[in-house]
């Protein structure tokens, strides 16, 4: 619940209930006191992902806080360069979470993208089984 206070929201605070009932699900899901150690670890041992994010072909969304304490918006703005046309949605007052408030909206942004993502897929598929009967005739 400390964590929670820490990296969380400042313009959406979760009340102590929601952070209680957060943590409960987080312990029954995967109670493992050395993985937080073990993910900073990871973390701070990771090479620069910035060659590979070039290489990234799907339609990506970053949604990333204003106020992340964790990874600055330099990340999610670095992050959105360098993967080709990228969106970035920067949620103003948001931390390194995600506040029960917001989910809404940010699942409303999640369905455009996909269903963007998703007509685009099916306009290409059309496009080549057109080229393909074409060239057929």
């Amino acid at each position: 619940m400390k964590l929670n206070r820490l990296i969380g929201s400042p313009s959406y605070p979760s009340d102590e209930r929601t952070l209680y009932e957060q943590a409960s699900r987080s312990i029954d899901r995967a109670y493992n006191p050395a993985g937080f150690k073990r993910q900073l670890v990871a973390i701070t041992a990771s090479a620069d992902r910035r060659p590979l994010m070039k290489k990234v072909k799907a339609p990506t969304l970053v949604i990333h806080g204003s106020n992340d304490p964790v990874i600055p918006l330099a990340g999610g703005q670095e992050t959105a360069k360098h993967i080709k046309k990228s969106t970035l949605k920067v949620v103003e007052g948001m931390g390194h979470d995600f506040p029960p408030v917001l989910m809404a909206k940010m699942t409303r942004w999640i369905a455009k993208h996909v269903a963007k993502a998703e007509k685009k897929r099916k306009q290409k598929k059309r496009l080549k089984r057109q080229q393909k009967a074409a060239l057929n005739k």
